[in-house]
C-alpha cells in the first residue's frame, strides 16, 4: 500500500492493521512523518510501515497494489498526472476527502486521465472514489 500525503499515518497504519503486506507512507512535512513513525510504534506496525519525507515522484519507486490519498482536490487533481506510473496494473487507486463543489471535478479530472471510476461514496458533504486504470 502506498499512502500519499500520510500526515498522522492513519491510512497506512490500518493497511497494515489490516493485513497489508507492508505500506509506505510520504508527505511533504517533516513533522506529519514524525508523527506517522510514532503512530506506527504505538499500533505495533512499524515493522512493517515506512514513512518518507518529500514528494511521490523524488522518494518513491515500484508498484502498488493500492494507493491511496486523502488530500485536497487540488492535489488529486495533480496526482493524477503521474500516480498511474505507481500501480500495479490490477492496483486500485483511493481518493477521498473532497469536498461537494468539487467532486464533479475531480470526477471529471479521474476519466480524463484514464481511470475508470469503480465505486464513488458520499458522507454529508465529503466524497471518496475507488479508482481503477
Amino acid at each position: 500500500v502506498l499512502d500519499i500525503g500520510t500526515g498522522s499515518g492513519i491510512l497506512a497504519i490500518a493497511a497494515d492493521l489490516l493485513g497489508a503486506k507492508s505500506a509506505i507512507g510520504v508527505d511533504i512535512d517533516a513533522q506529519s512523518v514524525k508523527t506517522a513513525i510514532q503512530n506506527a510504534e504505538i499500533n505495533g506496525v512499524s515493522d512493517k510501515t515506512e514513512f518518507l519525507v518529500g514528494d511521490l515522484a523524488d522518494k518513491i519507486s515500484g508498484k502498488y497494489d493500492i494507493v491511496c490519498a486523502n488530500i485536497v482536490a487540488d492535489v488529486v487533481i495533480r496526482l493524477f498526472e503521474n500516480v498511474a506510473d505507481f500501480m500495479k496494473e490490477d492496483g486500485i487507486l483511493i481518493v477521498s476527502g473532497i469536498i461537494d463543489m468539487r467532486a464533479a471535478e475531480v470526477e471529471k479530472s479521474a476519466i480524463e486521465h484514464g481511470f475508470k471510476i469503480a465505486e464513488s461514496l458520499m458522507r454529508e458533504e465529503w466524497h471518496a472514489y475507488i479508482l481503477t486504470k
